[in-house]
């Protein structure tokens, strides 16, 4: 028996397991349409924030390295296209339109699950 192209599987699973849970896709599915050419930006998006939960780093390492490591192509019913460097910041293009929308949802949904009444507060850090 042979260990072919091992792939870290657990972890993504878990993570859009947890995407699920916060309802996601409803909201982003509203937001990003699969493009004329065929990127579905929903898969793009969980694929970045997959990567962010797990392996936090930049974009360049997911395209050039943990893509290949992980099981997201699999995992979404994708190729490697999805992690394509230029697919991956055309992707992040699209998050800034929403933005309030999203913040909104958060807290929603904060207090849907957490049967919270304090306020919360949500802001984008930019990074330099």
């Amino acid at each position: 028996m042979r260990l072919e192209r091992p792939r870290e599987w657990g972890a993504c699973w878990l993570a859009l397991e947890m995407w699920n849970f916060l309802g996601l896709d409803n909201f982003w599915s509203k937001h990003l349409t699969p493009s004329r050419k065929g990127t579905n930006w929903l898969n793009v998006l969980k694929t970045l924030v997959t990567y962010r939960w797990i392996s936090a780093g930049s974009e360049w390492r997911l395209h050039r390295q943990w893509f290949k490591s992980s099981a997201m192509a699999d995992l979404l019913g994708e190729d490697d296209s999805i992690a394509l460097d230029d697919t991956l910041y055309r992707c992040l293009d699209l998050l800034h339109a929403p933005k309030k929308d999203l913040f909104s949802f958060l807290s929603e949904r904060w207090k849907t699950l957490f049967n919270q009444s304090c306020p919360i507060k949500l802001f984008h850090q930019k990074t330099s």
